[in-house]
């Protein structure tokens, strides 16, 4: 017996209008030169630059975008699919693992003020970036974002414990007992 074919997965026809709609209102955030986006069913996005030039698919994008814009244009994707499966008001968690690192400065300033006022209004949005430097930078420009955002780093290095003498060391206790 095989499964019947789910009619509302987002990579059902159904919804791409719906995610592709919200695509182009996301990119438009952080980079406004992208027109009239189109996601397929294969949830690959198209879009035009100028309203009567010619469409880019994704072969073409890589061409014309730079990486971090083409990263922002795929980001933006993402928040749009997360968007419309929790379209039936279940808030999914969105995971991101530095999609901004090779984002110019001020487009990952847009895209990380983005994603802290308008994705996290819609969910809890956990951003994993080594960026430290840019993250300090962007809660400096955008100081009202301070008690939005969580910065998990690394534990202090441990004291250096006194140094054992011959002989001395046992099991279970420390040099400083």
């Amino acid at each position: 017996e095989q499964d019947a074919p789910v009619t509302d997965a987002p990579g059902d026809m159904a919804w791409m209008p719906t995610i592709s709609a919200r695509t182009e209102a996301i990119v438009r955030r952080f980079l406004p030169e992208v027109r009239e986006v189109e996601v397929d069913g294969g949830l690959l996005p198209s879009c035009k630059f100028d309203p009567k030039g010619p469409r880019f698919g994704l072969a073409e994008l890589e061409r014309e975008l730079s990486a971090g814009a083409l990263d922002q244009l795929c980001l933006a994707l993402r928040l749009a699919i997360v968007e419309t499966v929790s379209s039936s008001g279940e808030r999914l968690p969105v995971f991101l693992d530095d999609p901004l690192v090779r984002a110019d400065d001020a487009r990952h300033d847009l895209a990380l003020d983005f994603l802290v006022d308008d994705a996290s209004a819609r969910g809890q949005v956990i951003l994993l970036t080594a960026q430290d430097m840019r993250s300090r930078c962007f809660l400096h420009q955008y100081p009202h974002h301070l008690g939005r955002i969580v910065a998990l780093t690394d534990p202090p290095p441990a004291t250096a414990a006194a140094p054992v003498s011959p002989g001395s060391y046992q099991p279970g206790l420390s040099s400083r007992s």
